[in-house]
């Protein structure tokens, strides 16, 4: 009779009369004659894949990835791989990369060199998954993380015209940017200004209405006292009331012939204002100009080019410039 013991990283399997038993992790027990045991590793394991594929546009591309799966089923992976030594995980290990390049090379060769870089942890990855979730599923195994990890381009002509563009690219949105940012400034300036003026404007028009009720009420004050006073007062009384009156009209014209001078000069404003605006974005036409010409340097027309089509040669140039301008 046998002692047999698993450790916490492995089941303990056992055979019986031709009947495979999982006892657990890190189980023991004693092998009766003609039993046999084996041992399943019950931890995440890595599987690491790697190639070099053509995109849809030409372009040589380095892809570099990482399987991490566990055994879910010991008793079903024990039936299809030998686990007595490591040729039981290396075999997975294999199995799993040979099924991960072979999804992977049919998506990117159906996909572009900058749908691959930007879509590896998506739809490249997700790609990958599905494909291995069908295939582990049989051998008791199930799939934690596949994920294409890196991608390299390995052309290196190709790799210093793509960051030069790049290069090019952050500058001039940086440029631009910092135009549309003093725009901004601008605009909010002269809006600040605008609303100084109106409200020194409804200021004007509040204390003008106080002095006018001022003036009204003390004019109601004299019609009283009018009454209590004798002829003579009454005719100095009236002659007050007249001169007050006249006062008042004065001051109401003044008030009009201000408030018509605050409007026009608030329409003076609003209109130099709209001058600048147009005057500030003409100056800055060389300024976007330059910073949309860099985007071309270091560009390679013939980058996507195709016989059939003799524009087609400009086509990363024009999205570049496409992408700035939206920004």
């Amino acid at each position: 009779m046998e002692f047999v013991k698993a450790t916490p990283n492995e089941y303990l399997v056992v055979a019986k009369n031709g009947k495979i038993k999982n006892l657990g992790v890190a189980r023991s027990t004693f092998l009766w004659p003609g039993n046999s045991h084996i041992l399943v590793p019950s931890t995440q394991i890595e599987a690491e894949f790697a190639m070099t594929q053509e995109t849809k546009d030409g372009i040589s591309l380095r892809f570099k990835g990482i399987v991490v799966y566990h055994i879910s089923n010991p008793e079903l992976s024990a039936l299809k791989f030998d686990f007595s030594s490591d040729k039981g995980i290396n075999e997975i290990n294999r199995i799993i990369a040979n099924v991960s390049l072979g999804e992977l090379r049919d998506k990117v060769s159906h996909m572009s060199m900058e749908s691959c870089i930007n879509e590896r942890k998506t739809t490249l990855s997700q790609a990958i998954t599905q494909e291995l979730d069908k295939v582990v599923q049989s051998w008791g195994v199930e799939v934690n993380v596949a994920q294409v990890a890196q991608v390299f381009i390995v052309e290196e002509e190709i790799r210093r015209q793509l960051e030069s563009e790049v290069r090019n690219s952050l500058r001039t949105s940086s440029e631009l940017f910092d135009i549309k940012t003093e725009e901004e400034i601008f605009r909010e300036n002269a809006a600040s200004k605008l609303r100084r003026k109106q409200d020194e404007f409804e200021n004007e028009k509040e204390r003008m209405r106080i002095f006018y009720e001022q003036k009204k009420l003390e004019l109601e004050n004299k019609q009283k006292e009018m009454a209590l006073q004798t002829p003579l007062k009454i005719f100095e009384a009236e002659q007050d009331m007249l001169s007050m009156q006249k006062m008042i009209e004065v001051y109401e014209l003044q008030e009009k012939m201000n408030a018509l001078k605050a409007k026009a000069n608030l329409a003076i404003e609003i209109e130099q204002n709209r001058v600048r605006k147009d005057m500030i974005q003409i100056q800055q036409l060389p300024q976007i100009a330059e910073s949309v010409s860099q985007m071309f340097q270091g560009a390679n027309l013939t980058f996507y080019k195709d016989s059939s089509d003799v524009m087609s040669g400009v086509k990363p140039m024009m999205d570049m410039l496409a992408k700035a301008i939206k920004s």
